[in-house]
């Protein structure tokens, strides 16, 4: 039997009973900016995108900001996923993506 829960942040969440342990990781509130969620989600998917170029599945990185763009619905302005990368620096990218995995 699952029920529905409603936190004070009008956020809904839906837990079977078996997973209490899961639903206090849920509960507890964490603080990000909207620059870290950009980060969480866009950084593993350069991650991925500079395997396809070491691979050989792609010639060029602007391939891949093509693909990105047209593909992927990536912001034109920005110049596709790769462009976009070079202009954050691979230092950052590396030594995010390394502290969340150091996370898990």
């Amino acid at each position: 039997m699952c029920q529905c829960l409603k936190n004070k942040k009008t956020l809904y969440i839906f837990r079977c009973f078996s997973d209490l342990f899961l639903l206090g990781l849920i509960q507890q509130p964490i603080s990000v900016t909207d620059e870290e969620i950009t980060e969480m989600v866009l950084f593993p998917t350069i991650n991925e995108a500079c395997r396809v170029l070491d691979e050989g599945v792609v010639a060029r990185a602007s391939d891949l900001d093509v693909a990105s763009v047209l593909g992927m619905s990536f912001p034109s302005y920005c110049g596709g996923i790769m462009f976009w990368a070079d202009t954050v620096g691979s230092k950052h990218i590396y030594l995010s993506l390394k502290k969340c995995h150091t996370k898990i």
